[in-house]
């Protein structure tokens, strides 16, 4: 079975962002982003969608698992910024 897991940094945004892949038939569980590795190695995961962030003086920072799961990332909102953050211009061309 197809499973995305939606990392959830506390926004709101994780929510919807998971029902609209199950709109889609595609099984999704959402995951804070401080779920240990262990828990979601031993499902069956296809890609990854970094979610939102509730605004706070601590913004969590992007789980090392993310890259240990070698799957495909969709990072959208704070997910995005993360992402900007970690790899700056070393991004390819084609990923905003």
């Amino acid at each position: 079975m197809e499973k995305i897991i939606v990392v959830d940094f506390g926004g709101h945004a994780s929510q919807v962002i998971a029902r609209q892949i199950r709109e889609m038939n595609v099984y999704s569980e959402i995951a804070a982003y401080d779920t240990e590795i262990e828990a979601l190695k031993a499902n069956d995961v296809e890609g990854i969608v970094l979610g939102d962030c509730l605004e706070t003086e601590d913004y969590p920072s992007l789980p090392s698992w993310v890259y240990e799961l070698n799957k495909p990332i969709l990072a959208v909102t704070y997910g995005a910024k993360l992402m900007k953050k970690e790899f700056g211009d070393k991004l390819p061309k084609n990923v905003t």
